[in-house]
């Protein structure tokens, strides 16, 4: 369900997707556990699970919005956030951040950046498109 929306949204929110991403981290984060490394075992089974569905099944075989969904969330926005407010946010724990739905709420906002993209949609280095 996370990675069908990661791979076709174009930013529509989806309630079933978000709860979906919830489950995934209740699921690898038991309540007994610290939260620092559950954003990244999250990340690890949605990249591994991404693998496998684009090569067994026609509808994942282009999943390059996915895997710059991911890429933004996992290895962007996360660090960048953090990094950004270490002034505000320096007595949160490793993981405090990393929540379903902030990365929901960024995986939406990607999809509606998806939307209409121009051409160089899937460059990363450059964002806005401003290489040309």
């Amino acid at each position: 369900m996370v990675l069908g929306y990661l791979n076709f949204s174009s930013g529509a929110f989806d309630p079933a997707a978000w709860r979906a991403m919830n489950d995934l981290f209740a699921a690898v984060e038991p309540p007994e556990t610290e939260l620092a490394d559950a954003a990244a075992r999250v990340h690890g089974l949605l990249i591994g699970r991404l693998a496998t569905l684009s090569a067994e099944s026609a509808a994942f075989r282009d999943v390059r919005q996915a895997r710059a969904v991911l890429d933004l969330l996992f290895a962007g926005l996360v660090p960048a956030y953090r990094s950004f407010h270490r002034d505000l946010l320096e007595h949160q724990p490793p993981g405090g951040l990393e929540r379903p739905f902030l990365l929901m709420a960024a995986a939406q906002a990607a999809g509606d950046g998806f939307r209409d993209p121009p051409d160089d949609r899937w460059n990363l280095d450059d964002p806005h498109g401003q290489a040309a």
